[in-house]
């Protein structure tokens, strides 16, 4: 596709990221999710990545699927439209069965996080309740 930055892999992974998203740790390339975790082994980060990683993790937070996903479903798709000679109409639906799916995925994988906060905050307050409840028939 002309002007896309070129293709590179996440070198903990192998997901697809784009130069200006990802993280230059020893001379390999890593996306967010590998940065922090070596981050995470080493501690030493220093307040130009910190500041960086902030930023990328908020962006991939505000998607519903990461922009290297995207990109590497769209790439795909029109390799094997131009490469391979598949049909447009096909492949543009299959881009679109892929979204949809990888999208609702995600979107599962949110809704789980928030009900098992819930879970842990309901779970909270009947203990405090059920505490309640004894000290008043103590009484």
């Amino acid at each position: 596709m002309a002007g896309m930055s070129e293709e590179l892999s996440c070198s903990g992974c192998g997901v697809a990221i784009v130069r200006e998203k990802s993280f230059d740790l020893g001379g390999k390339l890593l996306c967010s999710t590998c940065f922090i975790n070596r981050a995470e082994e080493n501690r030493k980060l220093d307040p130009k990545d910190r500041e960086r990683l902030k930023k990328a993790l908020l962006e991939e937070e505000a998607r519903v699927l990461p922009r290297g996903m995207l990109l590497e479903i769209l790439e795909s798709g029109y390799d094997r439209v131009n490469q391979r000679g598949g049909s447009y109409d096909e492949e543009l639906e299959h881009i679109a069965d892929e979204v949809d799916r990888l999208a609702c995925l995600f979107v599962s994988r949110q809704i789980l996080s928030v009900l098992e906060a819930l879970q842990s905050v309901f779970l909270e307050q009947e203990e405090e309740i059920r505490r309640k409840i004894r000290k008043l028939a103590s009484l």
